[in-house]
């Protein structure tokens, strides 16, 4: 067999050899010093190709370190370009002690950017997932989360519902799905949410009159009292000014009425 040309591109060469063109790792030519008119046999020749799958696959490696990444997650990818698994633990091994991989400093990486949006059960479901060990988990997971006084007073400030009830049970579910913790949700909230932000009365008598107009067409009576007291506590309202909002409107019908 015989190197017919040698021909430069990204990451190492084109080589033609026997009317066959291969690309190969600049590594690869460098190591074997193959370049033109050179003679092989297949024997070397096949060590060649088996060494280039080598190299690229640590190229590639290597390239994939200039994003941040667990062990976990290095390995997993270490896999999807079937490297075997003698190559992949010491890989793993060398740029761990190279400082390219670090758990601690990785985990301590994503709670700077989660702890802004997440609570600590967020963070340490969101952590799980990148392979992080639960020891590592537990020297990075925040201890507090300073972060949620000054969210809630925000949201608190912010959200737009009818009733108190309403409002306060928005902000809790808000903060409950970033993994916040409930009682200490609650606690903000009972702080920051005003119940003098709702005028609840007056939409209390908007929403009986909607609701009222939309049941008396099939329920009357009892039947009808009931399908409105229900729908209204649904909708947040206290249950006091329900009834007495209800006894007022009854109260100006028969006037109107007589």
């Amino acid at each position: 067999m015989k190197i017919d040309k040698l021909e430069r591109v990204r990451y190492g060469y084109k080589v033609t050899i026997d009317g066959m063109i291969h690309t190969l790792e600049e590594e690869t030519v460098v190591t074997y010093r193959l370049r033109k008119d050179v003679e092989i046999d297949e024997k070397i020749w096949k060590k060649v190709l088996e060494s280039d799958l080598l190299n690229v696959q640590k190229r590639k490696a290597i390239v994939h370190l200039k994003k941040p990444q667990s062990v976990s997650e290095f390995k997993t990818y270490l896999r999807s370009i079937l490297v075997n698994e003698k190559n992949i633990e010491s890989w793993t091994l060398e740029y761990k002690k190279l400082g390219y991989l670090d758990d601690l400093e990785y985990g301590k990486l994503l709670v700077e950017g989660y702890q802004s949006k997440y609570g600590s059960k967020k963070i340490e479901s969101l952590l799980k997932t990148k392979g992080l060990h639960p020891d590592t988990i537990g020297k990075v997971l925040p201890k507090n989360d300073d972060i949620l006084n000054k969210l809630v007073q925000k949201s608190c400030k912010s959200i737009q519902k009818s009733t108190y009830i309403q409002a306060k049970n928005g902000v809790i579910r808000q903060f409950l799905a970033k993994g916040f913790d409930y009682e200490t949700i609650t606690k903000l909230v009972d702080i920051y949410l005003d119940p003098k932000r709702f005028n609840e009365d007056e939409q209390l008598v908007k929403e009986y009159k909607k609701i009222k107009n939309k049941y008396e067409r099939t329920y009357q009576g009892y039947k009808l009292k009931q399908k409105v007291i229900q729908a209204l506590r649904q909708k947040g309202f206290n249950g006091q000014k329900i009834e007495q909002i209800c006894q007022e409107m009854e109260n100006d019908y028969v006037q109107n009425f007589e």
